[in-house]
């Protein structure tokens, strides 16, 4: 099959998932939920910044339609703009609703859906799905819980996505899972990276442009938390008991070509 899977998602009964989240606020999360479930035989979906919108739209809502198991990532800020007609967590959310997907909430740094939050009435069931909490010191314990308990195969049939779907999701998959191996181009400089507290729960990057680069890569802990062109990022590291210092670290690409790692900066926030 051209650009296809490796298997065909019909023939992977309840191990196919789909991972929606929001993006500036769990994405690093997101990823560590792929990684784990592909490590352990399943089929997950996570979406990437690669894609015009017309063709996003398509690709994403294929692809929650193709999936037994819909998993939302939900930490302290993803459902502030819930309300909103345009906002694609919702839409998302909505058509897994819709299609009567197997809606798995997954629960990080203390989030909590408070009862005078309204929800649209296209998402309004989203209460009644029992969530999946997850700490960091217990990250494994949680994926085994939600591996075992919570991912089983649906009794509603799936329908596979189109072919054209299905090899963007191959890109996908390796664009997520690709190790780090890349070598730094001599040539290029570092950004200058500066970082500060900008509130109790926020970090604010930012760092001097590259000539000529087209893409940023900010890492927290050795973990990637943004990728894009800006030169600013407010991070939520997450919340806590205590105060903790948090180390970044960003490098620039031009055409193709990835540059030195900046000077770490070790940024202190929490509670």
């Amino acid at each position: 099959m051209r650009g296809g899977l490796r298997l065909s998602l019909a023939a992977v009964g309840g191990r196919t998932v789909f991972i929606s989240y929001r993006r500036q606020l769990s994405w690093p999360l997101a990823r560590l939920i792929y990684q784990d479930l592909t490590e352990h035989g399943f089929d997950a979906f996570i979406d990437v910044e690669i894609l015009a919108s017309g063709e996003f739209e398509w690709v994403i809502l294929s692809q929650i339609q193709a999936r037994e198991h819909f998993v939302v990532v939900l930490v302290p800020g993803s459902l502030d703009q819930i309300g909103e007609d345009g906002d694609w967590l919702r839409r998302e959310v909505a058509h897994a609703l819709a299609q009567d997907r197997n809606v798995v909430p997954v629960t990080a740094d203390g989030f909590q859906l408070s009862r005078d939050l309204i929800l649209p009435p296209d998402v309004a069931r989203l209460r009644s799905f029992n969530a999946v909490s997850m700490p960091p010191e217990y990250f494994n314990a949680a994926m085994d819980t939600l591996r075992t308990r919570f991912l089983k195969a649906p009794s509603k049939p799936i329908v596979p996505p189109p072919l054209e779907s299905r090899s963007f999701a191959e890109r996908v998959r390796r664009f997520v899972a690709r190790p780090d191996t890349t070598t730094a181009a001599s040539d290029l400089p570092a950004p200058r990276l500066t970082g500060r507290r900008e509130s109790t729960l926020i970090a604010r990057l930012t760092w001097s442009e590259v000539p000529g680069a087209h893409e940023y890569v900010l890492e927290r802990r050795g973990v990637e938390v943004y990728r894009g062109p800006g030169r600013t990022y407010d991070d939520r590291p997450g919340r806590g008991t205590t105060i903790g210092s948090y180390r970044y670290r960003v490098r620039a690409e031009v055409s193709g070509r990835v540059g030195p790692w900046s000077e770490p900066v070790d940024v202190v926030t929490g509670f």
